[in-house]
């Protein structure tokens, strides 16, 4: 699917639905259908930005999922559920300090895999949207 019709297409599947979707919910499965929305959304902005070829589009996606899954793990070890939601009590400075690494652990594992799928171009382009998502993420994690 063409990165830019899937965008406008998720946009306006939700704009033209959400009140819709919003009477017949509840909540948390809104939230879930919001969260799904959001990650697509952010899937294919990716993809448009790095410009993937045909070939790169399946390896890089699985890459992509695999090293989710893999945050998520990481998350839910340290006592947050799949949306990033804190389950228990804040976490320490030292548990935090442990996220941070692990994740940091995690980014550069992934790098070294998009290494082997992505070029030189594509590749900081990666990682200046990585940058952008780590800032954002530490400044959520601090409000946690």
């Amino acid at each position: 699917m063409d990165s830019q019709f899937g965008i406008l297409a998720l946009k306006h599947s939700f704009s033209s639905k959400s009140s819709q979707v919003a009477k017949h919910m509840n909540n948390s499965v809104l939230k879930i259908h919001i969260m799904v929305l959001i990650v697509l959304l952010g899937i294919l902005s990716i993809v448009e930005k790095l410009q993937l070829t045909d070939a790169q589009h399946e390896p890089f996606l699985k890459l992509l999922s695999k090293s989710r899954d893999a945050r998520l793990r990481i998350l839910a070890k340290y006592g947050f559920d799949g949306d990033g939601t804190l389950l228990g009590e804040k976490p320490s400075l030292v548990t935090l300090e442990k996220i941070g690494n692990e994740m940091t652990e995690l980014r550069d594992k992934t790098r070294k895999d998009f290494a082997q799928v992505l070029d030189e171009q594509q590749l900081a382009r990666w990682d200046k949207i990585v940058n952008s998502l780590q800032r954002g993420i530490r400044e959520w994690m601090i409000r946690q």
